[in-house]
């Protein structure tokens, strides 16, 4: 609980929204106040009352762009820092709450007189401040999740950029120069010779996707001696041994299953002890 009144809520320094939304609250004032007219104010002529509407919400106006804008603009240490809290925030609000309430009090006395302020309408005007300050606090409120999300959504993506960046590609060179193929290691599945071909068996966004490159399996075996995993199995494969599912004794050694594909490889005796020792 201790931890939670002393989170951080930092305050909006962003002048141009806070002065539209100073502005939408004072019209949606003067409109509540026109349409619910939640103040007593049937003793007094339709003129005075059209007064008091358009003095109140122009009030909150004057009042909350002092609060608002031109109070953090003349001491913004008070207002712009890291360790604003929660119990700060709450005092903030009351007083914000009592200028709006004294602001439209003085000027209800002003209009119709001291001798009109009754108990009611004394409770009724000094609540008013209420609309202005709980839409105040719910905006703010959202700004800072917005701006939380904001930087969490820049910073995963930073992380993404810093690992992409990170990650080392293989280009699979052919004779044809449509047949090349730049491809992250770690997709690799396994390499098959076909003829003077290679086939190329990879994973992209969730699939297996294969393609033939002009180019032989002892030219794959060079670009891949960084990567361990990936070793040559037989004569006619290379494979990577952490994409292997099952393992299957035959005569000739092993033959090996990967998950989502229908096709195998297969270890033969040259091979098996190396692959043996990866595996374990």
């Amino acid at each position: 609980m201790h931890q939670f009144f002393k989170k951080p809520n930092p305050y909006n320094e962003d002048l141009r929204q806070n002065v539209k939304l100073v502005f939408f609250i004072s019209v949606g004032v003067l409109g509540f106040l026109a349409l619910f007219q939640p103040i007593n104010l049937v003793p007094f002529t339709k003129h005075e009352v059209i007064y008091f509407i358009g003095g109140t919400s122009v009030i909150t106006f004057l009042v909350l762009v002092f609060n608002i804008i031109i109070l953090p603009s003349l001491f913004p240490k008070l207002f712009f820092h890291k360790n604003k809290s929660f119990i700060r925030d709450f005092f903030w609000n009351i007083y914000i709450l009592g200028s709006l309430s004294v602001a439209n009090l003085l000027f209800f006395i002003q209009l119709f007189g001291f001798e009109s302020i009754t108990f009611d309408v004394f409770t009724q005007i000094s609540l008013l401040g209420l609309i202005p300050l709980t839409v105040l606090i719910i905006t703010n409120h959202f700004r800072t999740l917005r701006a939380q999300l904001r930087q969490e959504k820049a910073l995963n993506q930073s992380l993404m950029i810093e690992q992409k960046s990170e990650r080392k590609f293989i280009q699979f060179d052919s004779e044809y120069k449509n047949d090349q193929l730049i491809l992250d290691p770690e997709t690799i599945i396994t390499i098959k010779a076909a003829d003077n071909y290679i086939d190329v068996y990879y994973e992209s966004e969730g699939e297996i996707k294969n393609q033939l490159i002009r180019s032989s399996l002892l030219k794959a075996e060079s670009l891949l001696t960084e990567y361990p995993h990936i070793i040559r199995t037989q004569r006619s494969y290379i494979v990577n041994v952490k994409k292997v599912k099952e393992i299957h004794n035959i005569s000739e050694g092993y033959k090996l299953l990967f998950d989502k594909t229908n096709f195998h490889a297969f270890v033969s005796q040259k091979y098996l002890s190396e692959f043996k020792k990866l595996i374990q």
